[in-house]
């Protein structure tokens, strides 16, 4: 096996690892707090893409010159109107980091990281790995995530040693901040896993083990004894944590990943999904009702308290500066101006959905692009295999509930990879 694809499948394997380096100059601070969401942080996964990058460095360098100008010429006459719009679009959100964002540097830093994951996009894209490979390799994640948060629930407490240096971060039921439930009166703390939050833990799985149950399905004579097996065993695993979670959104989603893959003939499915205009009125009816839905229901869980007021703030926000939006990685910078002084310091996070989030940090015309882009990728999953198509889905649903498929490492990188595999249909057979 070739060192771009080994880097490649160890990046699955570490997905859900936050092991990393925080930094926190002025600009990560809010009132002078620090801030994770505007932190730079060199994660392990971003050393392995760097790694991927200068393999690749080096084997340009072991071109002949000629001949690498005619291929990057070629490239570029092929995909000519693809490298015009990205070019307009880097040059659209390089204005407004400088010129709108009233944090410059966290806008910059958060545009380094758009420019990584579009280098991971073409990367994967050129690598062309099998999905059977890939999705081996992501559920190993799923496997020990899923034992490390059974065990942080059995414990109550985080587990330390060996998994500290995968990301775990110490902490117990007493720890200030941390995500608990309440079962039978008692408080009981929500597992993290190396998740930085059960959410995330639970989107994670909430998207991995349908399309792991859809692959021990419909792809059951390519998968060895120990391997169905060992997916057997995975399945159970993930089901228990997800369970553990106490997320809602990720119950539902994980619910309603097992429909497709239980009640939904696959070729009905992807060739419904095909209809453009059924698509955007999905998608967007959807949309609507994400935002509509913390007004609608009866206010009595602090949650949806929480995010009702956010969403309201956020239509102000949006009503104030709709065309340019407040720039990347902005949200949180400006939106401490819009509650009170006595707000507590864990309200200072981003809006919990992705789409709103994308307008008010890069305005109409971002939101549009963004809405282009995904309904694009939903109807290239619908010409990928159907896991693929499990995956879109799920991923596209959850950005309506909450931000860390655009905000956190673990999401932005699941998103990436799932977004590379739908780009990628005609090498995608398992």
């Amino acid at each position: 096996m070739k060192l771009n694809h080994i880097l490649y499948y160890l990046l699955l394997i570490f997905l859900p690892v936050q092991l990393g380096r925080h930094f926190f100059p002025d600009f990560a601070l809010i009132a002078g707090i620090r801030s994770d969401y505007l932190s730079p942080t060199i994660f392990l996964t971003d050393l392995l893409i760097l790694l991927m990058l200068a393999v690749e460095v080096i084997g340009f360098l072991q071109i002949k010159r000629g001949l690498l100008f005619t291929r990057a010429s070629k490239s570029f006459t092929r995909n000519s109107k693809r490298w015009y719009f990205f070019l307009a679009l880097l040059l659209y959100l390089v204005f407004t980091s400088l010129f709108i964002a009233a944090n410059p540097q966290a806008a910059l830093y958060k545009l380094l990281k758009i420019t990584e994951y579009a280098y991971l996009v073409s990367y994967i894209i050129r690598l062309k790995p099998k999905l059977l490979e890939s999705i081996l390799s992501l559920s190993v994640g799923v496997y020990y995530s899923s034992v490390v948060a059974i065990w942080q629930f059995l414990a109550q407490s985080s587990i330390g040693g060996l998994f500290w240096w995968l990301g775990e971060r110490s902490f117990n039921l007493s720890t200030p901040g941390i995500a608990k439930t309440t079962i039978n009166g008692a408080e009981m703390l929500r597992p993290y896993a190396t998740f930085p939050h059960p959410n995330v833990l639970g989107g994670f799985l909430a998207v991995m083990l349908p399309v792991i149950l859809a692959i021990m399905i419909y792809h059951r004579d390519v998968l060895t004894g120990k391997l169905y097996l060992y997916l057997n065993l995975t399945l159970v695993l993930g089901l228990f944590a997800l369970v553990f979670t106490f997320s809602r959104t990720a119950w539902v989603m994980g619910a309603f990943g097992f429909g497709l893959v239980f009640l939904a003939d696959p070729k009905i499915v992807v060739k419904t999904a095909r209809r453009k205009i059924i698509l955007l009125s999905v998608l967007y009816v959807i949309l609507l009702l994400s935002v509509l839905t913390p007004f609608i229901l009866p206010q009595t869980i602090d949650s949806f308290k929480e995010r009702s007021s956010f969403i309201s703030t956020a239509f102000e926000m949006i009503r104030l500066q709709p065309v340019f939006g407040y720039g990347l990685n902005n949200f949180i910078v400006n939106f401490h101006e819009f509650v009170p002084p006595t707000a507590g310091i864990y309200i200072f996070q981003p809006l919990h959905n992705m789409y709103l989030l994308i307008f008010l940090e890069t305005g109409l015309w971002g939101l549009i692009t963004a809405l282009i882009l995904f309904s694009k990728l939903y109807l290239r999953s619908a010409k990928s295999d159907y896991l693929v198509f499990i995956g879109v889905v799920q991923l596209l649903l959850l950005g309506l509930f909450d931000h860390y498929l655009v905000t956190l490492q673990q999401g932005q990188l699941l998103l990436t990879v799932f977004t590379s595999l739908a780009l990628t249909p005609e090498h995608n057979q398992v």
